[in-house]
């Protein structure tokens, strides 16, 4: 694949993340097609469908099949091709974009995953077709810079996604993230210390977006509590704009895990069902809630907060079966059959 694309083309990271994506395109593609079906060129296929829109790809495939008719491999990724639905062609274009940020090396009360969740978390996102920043053990400046960037791509449109994994506090019904090298005496220098995670709302609000997700896994002991006045423990409960969906590691007033190995425990788990087929965002965090919940003993149950008002999928699920799904996978027989006379011929 670099030998066909331009090496101006996989210089960058964004350019190395859509090759990842191409990568994770023709597994998907491997596993619709029959083995015996994939080549090079499926795989080239592959590839460019995650470099082109959809009624681009098709525009490519007309073309190579105009000028020669006979081309198994541009047939067989037609056919795959009419077998994509609306819902999952109109998802594929849209943009995703994600803010990351895990804190760890706090001077008061350090912790052990969020850094890891954070980095992970990053990786999980990428492979299915985020643009990702990622930050670390970030200072307010910093984070506060990077949802400056992060609102930037989500005026573009498409689907926003933030993630914080550190310390948290509640304080007088708002939440607020803690950065790293906060110096918080008193309870009434939250706000010059920290990043209000009314913030990230507002910026969502102000996109308009389809989809907006907020994921917080910051829902640890208040590393301040002996300076506050009040004994809230936790987050505060944040009401969903329109069209987002708002996650939090457990439920409001609650205390979440650490966790003993290499991630938090709401993170562990979340990675876990984003890997699982059916990526329907109410299904990954209901699997993670129960998840959680059974492994915790009850001590620590996610909460959600929801306000979209459409379907959302971090990973399609497979097509229904239908009459012209039927008739393409007639066609893909067919071809198997035409490619393995062919391979024997030469």
């Amino acid at each position: 694949l670099r030998g066909v694309l331009p090496r101006q083309q996989v210089a960058g990271p964004e350019q190395q993340a859509r090759l990842a994506q191409a990568r994770a395109a023709y597994e998907t593609l491997r596993q619709d097609l029959p083995a015996d079906d994939i080549t090079p060129e499926l795989y080239l296929y592959a590839a460019l469908y995650e470099f082109l829109a959809y009624e681009e790809m098709k525009s490519v495939v007309a073309e190579m099949l105009r000028k020669q008719p006979g081309n198994r491999e541009a047939k067989a990724f037609e056919a795959w091709l009419a077998g994509r639905t609306k819902l999952e062609i109109s998802q594929r274009d849209e943009q995703r974009v994600a803010l990351v940020i895990g804190n760890s090396a706090y001077k008061e009360s350090p912790l052990k995953n969020p850094a890891n969740d954070a980095a992970d978390m990053a990786a999980a996102l990428k492979e299915l077709g985020f643009k990702v920043r990622l930050r670390t053990d970030a200072s307010q400046r910093q984070m506060k810079q990077a949802l400056r960037e992060f609102a930037q791509d989500l005026r573009r449109g498409g689907v926003g996604l933030f993630y914080f994994a550190g310390h948290g506090v509640q304080s007088k019904g708002r939440n607020f993230l803690i950065p790293i090298g906060a110096n918080v005496e008193t309870e009434a220098e939250l706000e010059d210390e920290s990043v209000d995670a009314n913030l990230v709302l507002s910026y969502m609000d102000e996109a308009q977006n389809r989809v907006n997700i907020v994921v917080l896994d910051a829902c640890r002991n208040n590393p301040f509590a002996r300076s506050f006045r009040s004994a809230s423990r936790g987050l505060a409960q944040m009401d969903a704009a329109k069209g987002s969906f708002v996650a939090f590691a457990t439920a409001p007033g609650s205390v979440a895990a650490d966790g003993d190995g290499r991630n938090g425990v709401y993170t562990e788990h979340l990675l876990a069902s984003l890997k699982q087929p059916d990526g329907d965002i109410d299904k990954v965090f209901r699997r993670v809630a129960a998840n959680v919940s059974t492994v915790t003993g009850g001590k620590q149950v996610p909460w959600v907060a929801s306000s979209l008002t459409g379907d959302f999928y971090f990973r399609m699920p497979a097509a229904k079966d239908d009459s012209k799904l039927k008739q393409t996978e007639q066609e893909r027989g067919q071809l198997a059959k035409e490619l393995e006379e062919a391979r024997k011929q030469r």
